[in-house]
């Protein structure tokens, strides 16, 4: 093996070991691609360059089709982190596995699968019945209201949910997975209507219940911005499904509500920008910041009767419940073309999440 080709293998081994995330895939390549033109160079080009830089009496011994190569190199890995960082391409927000609640007869409630975005790979996480089962922001872990368990199903920690006739029910993270969103509410007919509400409470312990909304004032939550500092949640009105939509600052601030739709479900985009939400069994992207509702339409069956829905990580693409005989799963790009049905099966699918935990092998 030549001196030349041990340093290119050198090179490439501290370039793939140091490259930021951020770069393109096969930048690595074009670079030592771009670096062996510097052996076909006039010598006295790559000399003048180093000896300006003081290379030749720092190593003498290295050949100067090595040092061109070397410095080459360099000057171009540089310039490709500048660039990267003048305009930084966001880390990755991988299109992963899909969570989602099945209703099952034998359990008498819902069993908490994952599967591909393809329809592929059906899992059962665990045969326990859970409700609103919600991934964890890197993907990792998944929250069941009383238990987080892994994506296998186990189960890493289980949470109080009762407090006497008071129930607290936990379906998500906050960003910095430090606290857990709940709904809380009271069984008991008799007992005061203004504990009800929306709460956090620690996510190490379940400890720590602290309330957000004023009293009176909860219903099913829909999650924290992506930043954290909003809350969202509808309330749905008395013996009906579907009501208003309101956000929250995450310290209980400057309750409003989003929009005049009355929705049945609502989720927000990963930008944090807008919230995607289900009314009258038609989908909208309700503008956060004005409560303007456009809406989003299945290109290819404009009557599709949608229930819920939610982005995938990289807002490119919608997960949606779509009623026919049953409920079952369906993905559309982020305007409405390229539907794909994911679930088939005769039982109803209930609530989704949609994740960044690797597809499976």
């Amino acid at each position: 093996m030549t001196s030349e080709r041990d340093i290119e293998l050198q090179l490439r081994r501290h370039l793939v070991d140091r490259a930021d995330p951020s770069l393109a895939q096969g930048q690595i390549d074009r670079l030592l691609a771009t670096t062996s033109v510097a052996r076909q160079r006039s010598r006295w080009s790559g000399s003048a360059h180093l000896v300006a830089r003081g290379v030749g009496s720092i190593v003498p011994r290295t050949s100067r089709t090595a040092l061109v190569l070397i410095s080459a190199a360099i000057l171009l890995l540089l310039g490709a982190i500048y660039l990267a960082g003048s305009n930084p391409r966001p880390r990755p927000p991988f299109n992963g596995l899909i969570l989602f609640g099945r209703f099952e007869e034998a359990a008498g409630d819902t069993v908490v699968y994952t599967i591909h975005p393809d329809g592929t790979g059906l899992h059962q996480v665990t045969p326990e019945p859970a409700e609103e089962p919600h991934w964890s922001h890197d993907g990792q872990r998944i929250l069941l209201g009383d238990r987080i368990v892994s994506p296998e199903g186990v189960v890493l920690q289980r949470y109080e949910a009762d407090r006497g006739t008071f129930h607290v029910q936990c379906p998500f993270f906050s960003p910095d997975e430090t606290r857990l969103l709940c709904e809380g509410f009271d069984d008991d007919a008799t007992a005061d209507l203004s504990l009800h509400g929306i709460y956090t409470v620690r996510a190490s312990d379940g400890e720590d219940l602290r309330r957000v909304t004023p009293g009176g004032a909860y219903g099913p939550v829909d999650g924290y911005a992506p930043d954290g500092r909003k809350i969202l949640f509808h309330t749905p009105h008395e013996g009906a499904q579907s009501g208003p939509l309101f956000v929250i600052d995450a310290n209980g601030a400057n309750l409003r509500r989003l929009g005049d739709l009355d929705v049945n479900s609502a989720s927000w985009a990963p930008d944090g920008r807008s919230v995607l939400v289900a009314s009258q069994r038609v989908l909208y992207r309700v503008d956060l910041a004005t409560g303007a509702a456009e809406r989003i339409q299945v290109t290819t069956i404009p009557d599709a009767q949608i229930v819920g829905a939610v982005w995938s990580p990289d807002q490119t693409q919608i997960l949606f419940k779509r009623i026919t005989t049953n409920i079952d799963l369906w993905v559309i790009n982020a305007d409405g073309s390229g539907v794909h049905q994911i679930t088939s099966d005769p039982l109803d699918e209930r609530y989704i999440d949609w994740g960044t935990h690797p597809l499976d092998p």
